[in-house]
């Protein structure tokens, strides 16, 4: 035991000298460190206009590293992370095995990361990381943040990315941007993204995919979504007194057991060419609507084959002649509707169309909610349309029922209300 022990002495004190005594110089076609060895490089290496550049399997980056004129470019395949200041200069950096970064380390000015399905993974540091203002793209591979990072610039992925935040908040501020290159494909997960507004999340054609996974998105601003294809897995939340606009002409996906909730005074606004794009996998998909706000340009929105939960004070808001439809008039595709107790939905404006088949399908769940049609709103009753609680018809409103269908609910009206006949469904 005492000889092992000795020997293991040994070999860590070899490795201490051998820290010590190589130095780092600058130059073209530049291997550094070594394939078998660690060694420390005590000072900022330069990579120049040549492409013959390597960061060794035992290379400590102490002082980090730049490149010099383009197309300046190296393949990292150090075991070790860098640390210091990273100046990339728009120059490449092609991994051959997964990137750590040392606490302290700064990546100071972006380039291009060929990530080859290897990872960049970003430091634990109590102060936060911070990304310089030259934008970064990380092609085919993973990004992970472990500790809050502020962008000051727009990180591009290319490929299949993803984006791990573990539970850390991402603050775009007001010039992080976050882009999904033509036809790529990205995945943020496990993130609280702060900030957002304009278009800070965005796909660059729409063939682009942008997946949230358990993010929270805190709206400083309004936010829209233009082009491409947008995925919710298990829980997304929206927050922030702002909308939330929804304009691509690709579809907007909420998987099985995910929910897309809209808290408190957000407004989800869906703003595109065709009524049904906003697709729900199954019954288990769940729109949430917190005290927040639908609303439906002349396009209208068609909601079937999941599930909406309404709480608080909500809101439906639609303009044009189609409106807010609920189910289709087909039992497989009705849409689950659950009002919690006390809460309360309003039709501020337009039209609200009911076309569930099961009456099992509406939900109110205590006495005290509500069902209110605003003033000059309409309220289309494909289907008979019943719960616990009550609707209130404000003045100047519509009732429209079809053959056969009827409001099976208390009612109250506060001012003059029309009746109209409307087809079978």
């Amino acid at each position: 035991m005492v000889h092992f022990i000795q020997k293991h002495k040994t070999k860590i004190f070899f490795i201490v000298i051998s820290l010590s005594i190589n130095q780092v110089t600058l130059g073209t076609n530049q291997q550094t460190g070594s394939s078998t060895a660690v060694s420390s490089q005590v000072a900022s290496v330069q990579y120049l206009t040549t492409t013959n550049n390597a960061v060794l399997f035992g290379a400590v980056m102490t002082a980090g590293f730049s490149f010099g004129p383009l197309p300046a470019s190296a393949i990292w395949n150090s075991c070790f992370p860098v640390f210091g200041n990273v100046s990339m200069n728009g120059g490449t950096l092609t991994l051959a095995r997964d990137m750590y970064w040392g606490n302290g380390s700064t990546l100071a000015n972006g380039g291009i990361f060929t990530c080859a399905n290897f990872s960049v993974i970003f430091p634990e540091q109590n102060t936060g990381f911070v990304i310089g203002t030259s934008a970064s793209t990380f092609n085919g591979g993973n990004v992970t943040f472990n500790s809050p990072v502020t962008l000051n610039t727009t990180l591009n992925f290319g490929g299949i990315c993803v984006l791990d935040g573990r539970g850390n908040v991402i603050n775009c501020g007001s010039a992080g941007k976050i882009a999904v290159g033509a036809g790529a494909s990205l995945l943020i997960k496990n993130a609280v993204l702060q900030g957002i507004s304009g278009s800070a999340i965005f796909c660059q054609d729409n063939l682009g995919t942008v997946s949230l996974q358990n993010v929270t998105i805190v709206q400083d601003g309004n936010y829209t979504f233009t082009l491409g294809i947008m995925n919710i897995l298990n829980d997304v939340e929206f927050t922030g007194s702002s909308v939330f606009a929804f304009r691509s002409t690709n579809s907007l996906n909420i998987n099985s057991y995910s929910t897309l909730m809209f808290d408190v005074g957000n407004t989800f606004s869906y703003d595109t060419t065709n009524a049904s794009l906003l697709n729900f996998s199954d019954s288990s998909a769940t729109l949430f609507l917190n005290g927040a706000t639908l609303y439906a340009t002349g396009t209208g929105i068609n909601l079937t084959d999941g599930t909406l939960n309404i709480d608080s004070n909500s809101f439906f808001v639609s303009t044009g002649t189609l409106g807010v439809t609920i189910g289709s008039c087909i039992f497989a595709e009705d849409l689950q509707v659950n009002m919690f107790n006390n809460s309360q939905l309003t039709v501020n404006q337009g039209l609200m169309n009911y076309k569930n088949v099961n009456a099992a399908s509406f939900n109110m769940f205590n006495g005290n909610v509500l069902l209110s049609m605003g003033v000059n709103t309409t309220l289309n009753v494909f289907r008979n349309l019943n719960g616990l609680g009550s609707v209130v018809f404000g003045n100047n409103t519509t009732l429209g029922t079809s053959p056969g269908a009827s409001l099976l609910m208390n009612s109250l009206q506060q001012g003059t209300i029309s009746f109209t006949t409307l087809p079978t469904c």
